[in-house]
């Protein structure tokens, strides 16, 4: 009997609609942002209602030969078309059935960083901002 609960090695991660296979991990949250709304002389709050939302986030991949990493996948261009950047398309599906489990189409890279030890894998983690999300339901 398979498991009901989610592991990550049942999701495949999609940049602009092709499997990218050097993510290693990926981080989200979506922040609701519910402000307080507080009246004159008043300790507690009215109301809190929700104000903004951002879904933020960071991917951990691996580096490999002459895949030009996140430029190559066209998450950003290289720096001389920095100017020209546009969004890209961020989607995670469940392998056994192809079931979107998260999908932000309208994101930007913030930073990119990576790291090489002497005995180990050469990786690398970006980190984005969302326009507007959606998950299975």
């Amino acid at each position: 009997m398979r498991s009901k609960t989610l592991r990550g090695l049942d999701l495949v991660v999609y940049i602009n609609g092709k499997p990218w296979a050097f993510a290693d991990s990926l981080e989200w949250s979506i922040d609701y942002g519910g402000d307080p709304i507080y009246g004159v002389d008043v300790l507690t709050p009215f109301e809190i209602p929700t104000t903004r939302a951002l879904v933020s986030g960071s991917l951990h991949f691996f580096r490999q030969h002459n895949t030009a990493g996140p430029e190559g996948a066209g998450m950003i261009p290289t720096q001389d078309d920095l100017p020209r950047e546009r969004y890209f398309y961020l989607q995670v599906t469940d392998r056994q059935n192809g079931t979107p489990y998260l999908e932000i189409p309208r994101c930007k890279l913030r930073t990119q960083s990576g790291s090489a030890r002497a005995k180990g894998i050469v990786e690398g983690v970006v980190t984005f901002v969302g326009q507007n999300w959606a998950n299975e339901f």
